[in-house]
């Protein structure tokens, strides 16, 4: 047993034992980057230390760096993304309205010619009525009534009683003696015996209507200037009107009733719308001269 150790030890000093390898060193240990301190506000009251911890350990130990600008939150993008889809609305709308317009204003004349309506169609005269004609601002009447040849004093002394010259020179004195003429011989309606009437529509202008005018009164005048037979049963005024507007007529030369409303509005004549009046009486007539040097006029019912 002595022998084996003694081979044991001379076995180990020829051959040394190799020395370990030293260990591997520790990994470093990882730097912490500490935030700069924030500034400390004055008005902020002291927190406990365990609230601070708290707030160390939710709150990031990193934060991103600001720029100069704001950062928008998300209701003011929503808002600036309503508003520019609402511009664009807008403006499509816009568009798509001119766009009708001019397609439109394209169209028009030769729609409005299509859908315009014919004129009209102006009924038939009734029979016996003169044809109705265009109305014209100048207007030409001529009103002849018959009556007994005593109604024509009666007629002058109403005219003296009204005041009324027998020889008008101006406008306002010839407009009032067509008014007490005719309310004159409005109320004598027992002494008529012949009635008639005419008129002229077609007068366009002044000078048409002053030249219908004077012809009327010289024709007129010419027949009421006629000497009679002799007999003095009845006999003619005749009233000449220009004016500026239409007076009323009659379509039938005996009705009584026509004939005392036409005398009613000639009554009420405004002098502004008198261009020119005459007014002629006939000599005493007999029956049938009446009738013969105004074939115009009717017997009265």
């Amino acid at each position: 047993m002595i022998y084996a150790l003694l081979l044991a030890v001379t076995v180990g000093a020829k051959h040394p034992s190799r020395p370990k390898p030293p260990p591997p060193p520790p990994p470093p240990a990882e730097e912490t980057v500490d935030a700069p301190d924030e500034p400390v506000d004055p008005d902020e009251p002291d927190l406990p230390e365990d609230v601070l911890r708290e707030e160390e350990v939710i709150a990031p130990k990193y934060t991103r760096k600001t720029t100069g600008q704001p950062e928008l939150t998300e209701q003011q993008l929503q808002a600036i993304g309503a508003g520019s889809l609402c511009c664009c609305f807008l403006f499509a709308v816009a568009l798509v309205a001119f766009v009708v317009w001019l397609v439109r204003r394209a169209t028009r004349p030769a729609k409005q010619e299509a859908q315009a309506p014919p004129p009209p169609a102006q009924a038939p005269p009734h029979p016996g009525q003169a044809p109705v004609q265009q109305r014209l601002p100048f207007h030409l009447s001529v009103v002849a009534v018959g009556m007994h040849a005593t109604a024509r004093q009666l007629v002058a002394q109403q005219l003296i009683l009204a005041g009324v010259q027998a020889d008008p020179a101006t406008a306002p004195e010839r407009a009032q003696l067509v008014r007490e003429l005719s309310k004159a011989v409005r109320g004598l309606e027992t002494e008529w015996t012949h009635f008639g009437y005419g008129e002229r529509l077609d007068l366009a202008d002044e000078l048409a209507a002053q030249q219908s005018y004077q012809r009327a009164v010289e024709d007129f005048g010419r027949r009421s200037a006629e000497p009679g037979s002799g007999e003095s049963a009845y006999v003619v005024m005749t009233l000449v009107l220009c004016t500026r507007r239409q007076l009323r007529g009659v379509s039938a030369l005996d009705d009584r009733a026509q004939i005392r409303a036409l005398l009613e509005e000639r009554a009420a004549l405004a002098e502004t719308d008198l261009m020119g009046a005459y007014i002629a009486w006939s000599s005493p007539l007999g029956g049938h001269e009446v009738l013969t040097r105004f074939p115009e006029m009717h017997a009265v019912r």
